[in-house]
């Protein structure tokens, strides 16, 4: 149980080190969210919103179990692998969804 909550606390710690430059990357990058302009107008001011920051987090905590878990404790570090390519696999959709929206496909919800 400590070693999951010191893996969680590292991650949380990597990530919000590396989360403003990463968000600030995105916005430069034109990687922001585009919104319909016949959409509710609440909807407005979320307009440049950056999109893909699921990729950081995902990053870090994938690394840090690779690192931790599988080298550390090899045999029984197995057991994540099945959750970490689940996650992966998640992540692999969101960002598919995130760059559809970002080069002007039209989704269907």
């Amino acid at each position: 149980m400590a070693t999951a909550l010191s893996m969680a606390a590292m991650a949380f710690l990597i990530t919000m080190v590396l989360g403003n430059p990463y968000l600030q990357y995105l916005r430069r990058a034109g990687l922001g969210k585009q919104v319909r302009i016949e959409g509710p107008s609440t909807h407005i001011e979320k307009t440049g919103t950056p999109t893909m920051g699921g990729l950081l987090v995902t990053a870090v905590v994938l690394g840090l179990t690779v690192c931790l878990t599988l080298i550390l404790y090899r045999e029984s570090g197995r057991s994540i692998l099945l959750p970490m390519a689940v996650m992966a696999l998640t992540t692999l959709l969101g960002w598919y969804d995130d760059r559809q929206t970002l080069v002007g496909h039209k989704g269907e919800g």
